[in-house]
């Protein structure tokens, strides 16, 4: 199962998901929140740019220790945020800066300008992405 963005909603649906059965999310800003009403995995785009903080948040939670994945959340949310508010640009010039040939969308996207890549940047810096 993969839910949704509604965590209200979701909180509800996970008492009818078995525990064997795969509860994923697909929202990195929302890891924390899904993860402490029984998320068990991800697929997210953001998991191409951070997947060491994607996968210690979720395991953080599953420990029981809510304050380390509340600081990586928290430390992460706003390159969340500024990379995917740009789609497959945002993640391409993420993994550029990252060092990986992230390259140009596909046409007609557009790529990101220069002056949007130093906000990606400076975010990432502050999520210790560099």
């Amino acid at each position: 199962y993969i839910a949704s963005g509604n965590v209200r909603f979701e909180a509800r649906v996970r008492g009818f998901v078995t525990d064997e059965k795969p509860f994923w999310l697909g929202n990195g800003s929302l890891l924390l929140a899904m993860s402490a009403i029984g998320a068990n995995g991800a697929c997210l785009m953001f998991g191409n740019v951070a997947p060491t903080e994607c996968l210690a948040i979720i395991s953080s939670v599953m420990k029981g220790d809510l304050a380390t994945a509340q600081e990586i959340q928290s430390r992460c949310i706003e390159a969340d945020h500024q990379i995917l508010a740009r789609g497959a640009a945002g993640i391409k010039a993420a993994l550029d800066i990252l060092g990986y040939e992230g390259g140009a969308p596909r046409l007609p996207n557009p790529g990101v300008s220069d002056e949007e890549r130093e906000i990606i940047r400076a975010a990432m810096q502050v999520a210790g992405l560099d």
